[in-house]
């Protein structure tokens, strides 16, 4: 999958919620994975913490919404 659709796929599923059903999960879950690969190598912070969320993925969660 390019880029350029993952990015279109991720931009319809926040916006439209039913647009999971319609693309299925799998494919959503390969734009997904698409996303974070590209946003892991160009910014480090974001690499760290889905570097955390593969072991804590609590502890991640409390990190974004600045709890922690």
């Amino acid at each position: 999958m390019k880029l350029r659709q993952a990015k279109k796929i991720m931009k319809n599923v926040q916006t439209y919620k039913g647009m999971i059903w319609i693309y299925g999960s799998g494919r959503v879950d390969k734009a997904n994975d698409r996303m974070c690969r590209y946003y892991s190598a160009k910014d480090e912070l974001f690499k760290a913490i889905m570097q955390l969320s593969n072991k804590k993925p609590l502890a991640a969660l409390k990190l974004l919404r600045g709890k922690v």
